[in-house]
């Protein structure tokens, strides 16, 4: 994927944060960094820098920075987990960091579904092992897609017969041009085999969040050979359930890791 009850991890502080870039301003209480190293924020470790660059934890935090580069009129870039992201050259606008991983999980009305909102800075991989681990269904099909939440909407994210779409309630968006915030709905967000409005109207949005529907109802997800076989030969005889399918998605994809 291109570029977990509540949890956050601690921001580097500004002295760790100073060692990638010459000099740190705080406007409004937004730090903006400049001439900073993009290299410890991509997956490919490459050494093109941004002018300026902000970390955000928070929607309000967000629509600050959209703000402030709208002001001095930069371009944009939002960056997620950085995996598989090239920038070929130095980036002359803001770069935006998300680092809000807050996961919060509610009960639907039915109460035979829950749902799961994560916000865009949250791994991919770690929500979907937060949700396995309180004996949620629905994503375990999902397990070891690198990237993060922010980025999952974006290219309909999939494997082993389960794509985002199939799960999916709402999201949370910023429309950088307005500066106003959306509720996007599954329609809005015109999903299809690995593809979303967003892949198309590329830089009119940033996505704060992303909340999922989860339950038994959703059924699970063993029709893949690589993973029935798995499940046969490692758990003969047992019904499985998420844990289980977990273990063989991740087991199939990095079999000399698990």
């Amino acid at each position: 994927m291109p570029d977990l009850q509540h949890t956050r991890h601690d921001l580097l502080s500004n002295d760790k944060l100073s060692r990638f870039g010459t000099s740190n301003r705080a406007v409004n209480g937004l730090t903006l960094r400049h001439d900073v190293d993009l290299g410890p924020y991509t997956s490919f470790g490459f050494s093109q820098k941004a002018a300026h660059f902000a970390e955000v934890d928070s929607e309000e935090s967000l629509a600050e920075a959209v703000q402030r580069a709208q002001t001095e009129n930069w371009p944009i870039l939002a960056l997620g987990g950085g995996s598989n992201l090239v920038i070929a050259n130095d980036y002359p606008g803001l770069v935006i960091r998300q680092v809000d991983d807050t996961i919060t999980y509610q009960q639907a009305g039915d109460a035979l579904e829950t749902h799961v909102t994560a916000s865009a800075g949250v791994s991919w991989h770690a929500l979907v092992m937060d949700t396995v681990s309180r004996a949620l269904t629905g994503l375990e099909n999902l397990s070891l897609i690198p990237g993060q939440v922010g980025a999952a909407p974006v290219q309909n994210i999939g494997a082993y017969g389960v794509e985002l779409c199939d799960r999916f309630v709402s999201l949370r968006a910023l429309h950088i041009a307005s500066g106003k915030w959306q509720t996007m709905t599954g329609k809005d967000c015109q999903f299809a085999y690995r593809n979303s409005y967003f892949k198309h109207h590329d830089g009119q949005y940033i996505i704060s969040s992303v909340t999922l529907r989860l339950g038994t109802h959703l059924g699970l997800h063993t029709g893949y050979a690589a993973l029935s076989d798995y499940l046969a030969l490692h758990h003969p005889g047992e019904e499985p359930d998420a844990r289980r399918i977990s273990e063989a998605v991740c087991a199939v994809r990095h079999p000399f890791t698990t």
